[in-house]
């Protein structure tokens, strides 16, 4: 008999392999607390991020200090629970952007890079990771952001 109060798990040593949740160890027929705290911890921020609002507005606020124009525009999406229900419509842009875009096309100079931001599924990515990504992008010759957001 051991001593232990959590057995080593054999599996244990592939943990270093993978991020997966795999050898958490066991403590009677469940995980030990500390394993099911973090499970719902990380959980728990996956909804957050799942569920957060997207201000495109504000991103595009901070794209043009690049200097660069931005638009804005809307997916077919009409509101986040929509998008999460039928998540086809958030690739598709909503008629209005798409006849804006269209009646501004032959205005508009053409440009060697669009960058096109929309939040999916994480809206903290796209806040935290559009504006270095396009800093890091900025010697790239004319530059047009596009961001299509879901509201």
């Amino acid at each position: 008999m051991s001593d232990e109060l959590v057995p080593a798990d054999p599996w244990s040593p592939l943990r270093a392999y993978t991020a997966a949740r795999i050898a958490l160890g066991r403590s009677g027929g469940s995980l030990p607390t500390r394993a099911q705290l973090d499970f719902r911890l990380a959980h728990a921020r996956a909804r957050d991020a799942v569920l957060a609002e997207f201000d495109a507005e504000a991103l595009a606020t901070k794209l043009r200090v690049l200097g660069e124009p931005v638009r804005v525009v809307d997916s077919a999406a009409p509101d986040r629970a929509e998008f999460l229900q039928h998540p086809n419509l958030g690739r598709r842009l909503a008629e209005a952007s798409r006849a804006t875009l269209a009646g501004s096309a032959e205005t508009t100079p053409r440009c060697d890079l669009a960058i096109i931001v929309s939040d999916g599924l994480s809206t903290l990515a796209a806040t935290t990771q559009t504006e270095p990504g396009a800093r890091g992008a900025a010697p790239a010759p004319s530059r047009r952001w596009l961001e299509p957001s879901h509201r």
